[in-house]
């Protein structure tokens, strides 16, 4: 493998990573306002 692949590959997986995180994140601020918060129905 050469060495140009492997630095492709390593700034493709933190993207992921991060992306995935950020997601996570969003995750967790969802579900806490679903529990902090009274369900409002429109």
């Amino acid at each position: 493998m050469s060495h140009n692949a492997t630095e492709a590959e390593r700034g493709f997986l933190g993207k992921w990573e991060n992306s995935m995180h950020a997601v996570d994140m969003l995750n967790m601020l969802v579900r806490y306002e679903r529990v902090s918060l009274p369900e409002k129905k429109d």
